[in-house]
């Protein structure tokens, strides 16, 4: 785990790596669902990933743990929108991201 811009930086090489590896890997599973859990930043790039990779009668459905934290950032909610392209349903921590997801057209339980 790494956070933070000081930090992450030597380690883009080997995070992007770990991406290419993660991809792979469920790609050529093919399972029936991907959970990812938190870590948004590298969970939905691989969810993107995999939903580009696959076609659509194969593709796992793919559910995120953890919401985005949309709510402590200026036009965060503007932002999900996206996020219904990305994953089939998100789990949420919180009862209000879930209705504030919902809203947004994502589908969301708490």
């Amino acid at each position: 785990t790494v956070m933070g811009l000081a930090e992450v930086l030597p380690h883009i090489p080997r995070l992007f790596y770990r991406l290419h590896q993660a991809t792979r890997a469920v790609v050529q599973a093919r399972p029936d669902a991907l959970v990812t859990i938190d870590a948004k930043g590298f969970n939905l790039r691989l969810a993107s990933r995999v939903r580009a990779q696959m076609a659509a009668d194969v593709a796992p459905a793919i559910v995120h743990y953890v919401a985005p934290s949309f709510w402590a950032f200026k036009r965060g909610r503007e932002r999900l929108a996206g996020l219904q392209t990305l994953v089939d349903r998100v789990l949420c921590l919180l009862p209000t991201e879930a209705e504030a997801l919902q809203d947004a057209g994502v589908p969301a339980t708490f």
